[in-house]
């Protein structure tokens, strides 16, 4: 720009507003709509952009552009177009127009895609594919999408071959895209573990078998979210000889590996005080058939047989 700056960088706002009304090159019309000091002159220049992918440059800019202004060089923008501002790579100055975007689409296969794009910002590229997944309703694009959420996701944080930790903001979102979903896989109902994941899983174990499906009944077994009667109905599926029988549970809950040794300060004549409890029920005996000082728990061979 030289030494001198042209008229719509001024301070005065109606000066600026009369430089714009000189120009119609698109270039310079994203110039203006992205560093003009004024927001009302940038929002003009925005729209009078006619080069679309120049609108989109100006929606998408990591440069301080104010909301309204990406809004209006949206205006007229076509669902894919809308789709790639969505997906534009992350920075704090373009989080609002990405879930602005992700609002304005309505194509479920984009939103998906929108859904299924991955950045390493954490918070903003969750809140924007969060709001992308609450907005897919048919199943077999959320089905597609969900090895994906639980490996980068909900799979950050390993305890066994279904079960993780990892955004809660995703976490949210794909709990209630389950919720959307009639009779979803059983990985899905696995990874969710709410109270429809176990009715559906006890739906599931209606159609497994010995041997095939051996490690899915493990994995309902080791999950400490499912209740004493999924986990009996699943122990029932495994022959008798199956060594998985001999872990030992909480006759309680069913959880296996539950029932440990706690211990506190010496007592009043220096002994130290021990007892069992489980550490998901916090039950120190539910049958009532034991010392708490005595492990209490049973085998899933017992557990089955109750």
């Amino acid at each position: 720009m030289g030494l001198f700056k042209p008229a719509w960088m001024g301070k005065n706002e109606a000066r600026a507003m009369r430089a714009l009304d000189k120009v119609c090159d698109d270039e310079t019309l994203f110039q203006i709509a992205t560093e003009c000091p004024h927001a009302s002159v940038q929002l003009r220049a925005a729209s009078k952009i006619q080069n679309r992918l120049v609108r989109l440059d100006v929606a998408s800019t990591s440069r301080y552009v104010p909301l309204k202004v990406r809004k209006a060089a949206l205006e007229g923008a076509t669902e894919r177009e809308l789709c790639d501002v969505a997906k534009c790579g992350p920075h704090p100055n373009v989080g609002d127009i990405r879930l602005e975007a992700v609002r304005m689409m309505s194509d479920e296969a984009l939103l998906a895609e929108v859904a299924a794009t991955v950045h390493d910002d954490g918070g903003q590229d969750a809140s924007v594919r969060a709001a992308a997944l609450g907005k897919v309703g048919d199943r077999e694009l959320l089905v597609g999408l969900m090895d994906q959420y639980r490996d980068i996701y909900l799979g950050k944080v390993k305890r066994g071959p279904y079960e993780g930790g990892g955004d809660p903001v995703i976490k949210e979102a794909v709990v209630n895209a389950y919720e959307r979903v009639e009779r979803p896989p059983f990985e899905w109902s696995m990874l969710v573990q709410s109270e429809k994941a176990s009715r559906n899983i006890m739906h599931d174990l209606d159609d497994m078998a010995f041997p095939e499906d051996r490690d899915r009944i493990l994995a309902i077994l080791s999950t400490a979210a499912f209740g004493k009667p999924l986990k009996q109905k699943a122990a029932s599926l495994l022959p008798d000889d199956d060594p998985a029988l001999d872990e030992r549970c909480c006759p309680h809950c069913g959880t296996v590996g539950s029932v440990r040794s706690r211990s506190s300060c010496s007592d009043y004549w220096g002994d130290s005080i021990g007892w069992y409890e489980c550490s998901v029920c916090d039950q120190d005996d539910p049958g009532g058939t034991k010392r708490k000082d005595e492990d209490f728990s049973i085998t899933l061979r017992e557990l089955r047989d109750m």
